[in-house]
């Protein structure tokens, strides 16, 4: 049996990695790395946003 909120602190984590690794991208400047630097951002801040409003499970 898969308990509901079993993956929910990975995900954090996951969100998280994904804006620090979009700052030091940041710092290096090319194109491609921008654009991917960016979409790591945008990526880390909507994941963590979508989980504020989820209500706490105690299953």
């Amino acid at each position: 049996m898969i308990r509901v909120g079993y993956f929910k602190r990975g995900l954090n984590y996951f969100f998280i990695l994904c804006l620090i690794l979009g700052i030091v991208i940041l710092a290096v400047p090319n194109i491609l790395e921008f654009v991917i630097a960016i979409f790591l951002i945008v990526l880390g801040i909507s994941g963590l946003l979508s989980g504020l409003h989820k209500r706490r499970s105690f299953f």
